[in-house]
């Protein structure tokens, strides 16, 4: 049975909270997609994870880095 888990950002920014998810999700196995709003936020998205800690990065791809089925978190716009 599928594990459905919800999160309220009302006290957290996102740009804390969504890395712990994606280290949570990816230690699990899952592969992760993150659909973001424009090309400008996934450009967001990719800085901040690899810059989110000093000593850890998740890996992940974007349309810039090409192969989606090759990443293990893969950040999009929509529009690929």
């Amino acid at each position: 049975m599928a594990e459905i888990g919800f999160y309220h950002l009302l006290t957290t920014p996102l740009e804390r909270a969504l890395p712990r998810l994606l280290e949570r999700a990816s230690g699990q196995g899952h592969r992760i997609v993150i659909r973001a709003a424009s090309p400008e936020r996934v450009e967001h998205l990719d800085a901040l994870l690899w810059t989110y800690e000093d000593a850890s990065f998740l890996p992940h791809g974007s349309g810039r880095d090409g192969n989606p089925a090759a990443q293990p978190i893969w950040l999009n716009d929509g529009a690929r």
